[in-house]
């Protein structure tokens, strides 16, 4: 009985493991961003994170300006990137609406984001949106998915893990577009792509054209 409680508890162990799906690591600036997965089947939920390795060390002021300015950023990060807008504030900050469209893997992400937690003297900063709609084709077949998206940016690191992090969250209602997520490799598709744009906003921070503006506006 004892045997069978153990190897119970191990196989357990196991699919516990299984669930966190690991991409391939990429290099940017000479910087390796790691990212990973993990699917909550109970839930509903799906949760991509991208992180730079805890030897990466971020300045928490240019992150900010970085995050308050991403419209000038945005469409550079990837190819993936279509539009961006603000919709009520001059720049991004707490309460500011933003409008977003990306495509990846055959698939297309419309976000209305609300900007719900951002301060200048806090590393952690939060959007999300509740109408996010995902469309795409598969052969002859058309799909659309609505979920609830929360992105958080963490600048200074969070679980000993990192010294910067992205982490988004999907939330489904349905069952079924949670299950049709996972058949058409979501995850894995926009792990990916946050990798991404972890990476290429690292190199954005390091460039001599973002660096530039960030020290004209400490000289203002």
């Amino acid at each position: 009985m004892k045997v069978f409680l153990f190897l119970l508890s191990l196989s357990s162990l196991v699919l516990a493991q299984a669930e966190r799906v690991f991409v391939a690591d990429s290099i940017f600036c000479a910087e390796k961003v790691q990212a990973y997965y993990t699917v909550d089947d109970e839930n509903k939920k799906i949760t991509m994170r991208a992180y730079l390795p805890m030897s990466v060390r971020t300045d928490l002021q240019k992150s900010h300006f970085f995050f308050a300015n991403l419209a000038d950023y945005y469409l550079t990060l990837s190819p993936a990137h279509q539009k961006f807008a603000v919709t009520n504030r001059s720049k991004i900050q707490s309460g500011a609406k933003i409008y977003n469209v990306e495509t990846a893997g055959g698939q297309t992400l419309e976000h209305h984001y609300v900007v719900t937690k951002l301060d200048d003297r806090d590393p952690h900063i939060r959007w999300e949106s509740p109408e996010t709609m995902v469309t795409g084709k598969t052969g002859i077949f058309s799909y659309k998915v609505k979920n609830f998206v929360s992105v958080d940016f963490y600048l200074s690191g969070i679980k000993n893990e990192t010294g910067f992090a992205t982490e988004i969250t999907l939330q489904f209602k349905s069952g079924f577009d949670y299950k049709m997520a996972k058949k058409l490799e979501t995850p894995k598709i926009w792990t990916l792509h946050a990798q991404e744009e972890v990476g290429n906003g690292f190199c954005t921070m390091q460039s001599k054209a973002f660096l530039d503006a960030y020290n004209n506006r400490i000289a203002e």
